[in-house]
């Protein structure tokens, strides 16, 4: 019986310290991340075109690994080609996901949409909120804006 104390007792105290442990409310990210959520249902450009094969996943992954490696501060000073570059909304011939549009995120986003690249095999087209780049295109046919704009 004094065994069956020891272990009850020993599993209050852990249940104790476990809720003593004091998680930071809020705190300032300072590096971009990525969220997927309002990726256009357009198969052109998404995932689900003919253009996007593993070369260009493995090549996509590897920079939004790069480019979430570092402050953002930094990354919007990196030159174009491998950073960030804003494009006019108005030169896009691409439509934002509507559920994203409806959430009112755009208002409290950068002016104009970012673009990544993935090397020569696309861009990556979002809108960065904070920190955040909400990817809403992938365009493997290079067609969505002029280059150059």
């Amino acid at each position: 019986m004094t065994r069956n104390f020891s272990i009850k007792s020993q599993l209050k105290k852990s249940a104790e310290t476990r809720s003593r442990i004091r998680v930071p409310r809020h705190f300032a990210p300072t590096r971009l991340t990525f969220n997927f959520s309002f990726l256009t249902a357009d198969k052109k450009y998404n995932f689900n075109n003919s253009g996007s094969n593993k070369n260009v996943k493995s090549t996509f992954l590897n920079t939004i690994l790069r480019l979430s490696s570092d402050d953002l501060v930094a990354v919007l000073g990196y030159p174009r080609e491998t950073g960030l570059e804003k494009i006019r909304e108005s030169s896009m011939h691409f439509s934002l996901n509507r559920e994203f549009v409806k959430s009112d995120r755009s208002k409290d986003c950068l002016d104009g949409l970012w673009v990544f690249r993935i090397n020569n095999k696309g861009r990556v087209i979002g809108k960065i909120q904070n920190t955040t780049f909400y990817i809403m295109g992938i365009d493997t046919s290079f067609d969505v804006y002029r280059h150059g704009n």
